[in-house]
């Protein structure tokens, strides 16, 4: 009966534009989810991506993003990353296996610009203030069978471990050759607690190469984010 649901939720998936799952409580974020398929015609046909890319920005103060644009070609971690939305910056350290790639390998490519974070293994994202949401785009996962998991430090030390969805196409399978680069947008927000770091965690690792194309993060509103103890420290302050 479980196999009949997966499969029954795999077709929803592949037909649905986008999704939204979970109810945005306490214990169950609020997920966006989008997988758009390339062509040869249409490389880049993003219409579901778009509609939930936008879903998430309308439940965020302030969407910041980092889309790798500035790096180098062949850079690996640790690499800085600034996320921004023009008026706002946030940065954060990208750690782990991968490298910064600037053309099409295996199926993973650029959509939003002309470089990506290409990885087949672990791979952290540490942030340098808390969080309230994260999303972001990939490109190339699945058509190996890989599986990826998100695991999400919080400001309370919880660990809040996300299973990121998409069709699974097997290398057996001959459907996977015309699905090769498919498209994926996940995005939560509603976490129980912000986050100050994810980690990018393939089920197995080595065996399915894919592209971080685009991150994006809402950062707490100004107001709730403490000072530096330097600040706190200065004379005629409270000692």
């Amino acid at each position: 009966m479980r196999s009949k649901s997966i499969i029954v939720l795999l077709i929803l998936l592949a037909l649905t534009p986008g999704i939204a799952i979970g109810s945005g409580t306490p214990d169950k974020p609020l997920v966006f989810f989008a997988e758009d398929q390339r062509s040869d015609a249409h490389p880049h046909r993003l219409r579901g991506i778009e509609i939930q890319v936008g879903r998430f920005a309308e439940t965020a103060s302030t969407v910041l993003v980092e889309a790798f644009a500035g790096k180098r070609t062949g850079q690996t971690g640790p690499l800085e990353l600034s996320l921004s939305d023009g008026d706002r910056e946030l940065m954060a350290v990208l750690d782990g296996a991968g490298l910064i790639r600037s053309r099409a390998f295996a199926g993973a490519q650029a959509v939003s610009g002309g470089r990506f974070w290409g990885s087949s293994d672990r791979f952290d994202v540490h942030f340098s203030e808390p969080v309230r949401s994260l999303g972001f785009v990939v490109t190339d996962l699945g058509d190996k069978g890989g599986d990826l998991n998100l695991e999400l430090t919080l400001v309370d030390g919880q660990v809040l471990k996300l299973a990121v969805p998409h069709s699974r196409h097997l290398p057996d399978d001959p459907r996977a050759a015309g699905l090769d680069g498919q498209i994926i947008f996940y995005g939560v927000t509603a976490l129980p607690a912000p986050a100050v770091s994810v980690a990018f965690v393939p089920l197995e690792s080595g065996r399915d190469f894919y592209a971080l194309d685009r991150l994006m993060v809402e950062p707490l509103p100004p107001m709730q984010i403490a000072p530096p103890l330097s600040v706190l420290a200065q004379p005629g302050g409270d000692q």
